[in-house]
Formats: structure tokens, C-alpha cells, sequence
């Protein structure tokens, strides 16, 4: 499951540099790591766990609904991460999440990255001992002793 996939790096550092709102989908729960980086007077940015998103539109509605008091996003970055979401955390990418948090000043939201981090390895490891128990996974051969 933790094995090499093809991903630009060159475009998704650009891609996480720039965009306002980062969508990390982690395809083993089916769950999206959800950082939106802007800011104002009254909120800082916002870190969740959300349900997996048909579209970017679907995404950017989503995030409306959450932060009424922001525009819709200029910029949306959103990608599967078919690795464990331990993996996630050895990578540039998380690093610059990590500083763009950093730098924005934002302490809670760093808080809620580590929280919402926890969070999808705990999902993780749930969904893998149901794969492992045979809850909700059906194998499609069967030994025939």
C-alpha cells in the first residue's frame, strides 16, 4: 500500500505554495484533509476533516459553507494520497503546509493539523483491521480445500 506513485513535485510544491485552499484526499478512508490558508480579522485559517468531494466544485462549496465570511477560493489544490498518512508526514509537502501555517501565525491551526493528522491514522488503522477481520471487505477468490 506505502509504495512509489508518480507525482510531479515541481508543480505540487508550486501548487501548495500558492493555492488558498489544500484538499488532501486520503483514499484508504475516504476522507480529505481540508487546509484553507486565508485569514482575516475575525478568523484564521482552517484545518478539517471532511468527507470525500465529488468535484473541486463541489470542494469549493463545501468550504463556503464552512468560512461564510470568505470569498469563494481563487486557488483550490486537491490530490489522492494512496500512501498511509504517516507517509504523508515524511514529505516537502507536508512541510510546507506545515510552514505556511507557520508563517500566517496561526497556532490553532497548527493544532488542528496535528489534531485532524491524529485523527486520519486513527480512521487508518480502523479501516485496516476491518480489511484484516473481513468487516465490509469480501475477498473475490476463496481457497477450496
Amino acid at each position: 500500500m506505502d509504495t512509489d506513485f508518480d507525482i510531479d513535485a515541481t508543480e505540487l510544491t508550486r501548487a501548495l505554495r500558492s493555492a488558498e485552499v489544500i484538499s488532501i484526499l486520503f483514499t484508504l478512508v475516504g476522507k480529505s484533509l481540508v487546509i484553507d490558508t486565508r485569514a482575516n480579522e475575525k478568523e484564521g485559517p482552517m484545518v478539517r476533516v471532511l468527507p470525500q468531494a465529488g468535484s473541486l466544485e463541489e470542494r469549493a462549496r463545501s468550504v463556503r459553507r464552512l468560512r461564510p465570511g470568505f470569498p469563494r477560493p481563487a486557488e483550490i489544490t486537491a490530490f489522492s494520497w494512496p500512501k498511509y498518512v504517516r507517509s504523508l508526514l515524511q514529505t516537502n509537502a507536508f512541510s510546507i503546509i506545515q510552514a505556511r501555517l507557520q508563517a500566517a501565525g496561526a497556532p490553532h491551526a497548527l493544532r488542528q493539523l496535528a489534531k485532524s493528522l491524529d485523527d486520519l491514522q486513527k480512521m487508518e488503522r480502523r479501516e485496516l483491521a476491518a480489511v484484516l477481520q473481513g468487516e465490509r471487505y469480501h475477498t473475490i477468490w476463496s481457497s477450496r480445500r
